[in-house]
């Protein structure tokens, strides 16, 4: 069935004007679904939102920004802290040294609404509008969002269903493309609400961590496969065996 077999289902069957989706490592914090359905219902024609900022590759939010340019406010700049950056890269096992290059090669594209547009695009039940923030303008979201956890309307999805995935993973990027290419806004809230789990959670701080035990003498062989030169070529096989199976 892979992944889009499940959204087939799953984004069809689920009840209720508004989905919210995330795969199955995602880890939620306070107030994550209310600003996302806050910039649902206030910018017009929104495809997905994705409760919390990253960079994203810009060919996925073209008509994000082409709309923003003529009816928002559109900036470019490092507007992610590096810390809220390499939270997030970090997670995906990637190399800090080539994420601070890549951190200073790219831009976030914030956007910020500076006055109601009129009617939300669309009714939602009492249960639903209950979430909703009272909004402040100007209100700021940055330019795309991911397949991998978002809030989007029930009746906006349908349009791109079904989905047709002949590998369990490595398609799912289906949906952050015709969602552009059909010139559907793709947004993030300001602040980091989601964090993904998938491949380390040594960045988790706080009351999410909890007590930590005294860590053990590590051995020659974990120092070994720790150590900066090693860790980047291994890396770098696993992404190519990866993309070899799935792309």
């Amino acid at each position: 069935m892979g992944k889009g077999g499940a959204w087939n289902i799953i984004l069809a069957g689920a009840p209720g004007e508004i989905i919210a989706y995330a795969d199955s490592d995602i880890l939620y914090y306070p107030g994550w679904l209310a600003r996302s359905v806050e910039l649902l219902e206030t910018f017009p024609k929104v495809g997905m939102v994705t409760a919390r900022p990253f960079r994203t590759n810009p060919e996925y939010h073209t008509s994000t920004r082409e709309w923003a340019a003529q009816n928002a406010v559109l900036e470019g700049g490092q507007f992610i802290p590096w810390e809220n950056f390499w939270e997030f890269n970090r997670s995906l096992g990637q190399d800090e040294a080539e994420n601070r290059k890549v951190y200073a090669e790219t831009l976030d594209y914030k956007v910020s609404l500076r006055a109601p547009l009129g009617a939300k695009q669309s009714p939602v039940s009492k249960q639903t509008a209950s979430l909703s923030l009272a909004v402040t303008f100007p209100l700021t979201a940055y330019a795309g969002a991911s397949h991998w956890q978002f809030v989007a309307y029930k009746s906006t999805l349908a349009q791109f269903l079904p989905f047709d995935m002949d590998k369990p993973m490595g398609q799912v990027k289906q949906l952050d493309q015709r969602m552009n290419a059909a010139g559907y806004l793709r947004l993030m809230v300001s602040d980091p609400l989601v964090m993904n789990l998938s491949n380390t959670t040594d960045y988790v701080k706080g009351v999410y961590a909890g007590k930590q035990p005294v860590p053990k003498q590590t051995s020659l062989v974990k120092r070994l496969v720790q150590a900066a030169p090693i860790k980047k070529a291994l890396l770098a096989v696993y992404d190519q065996i990866f993309k070899w199976y799935y792309s």
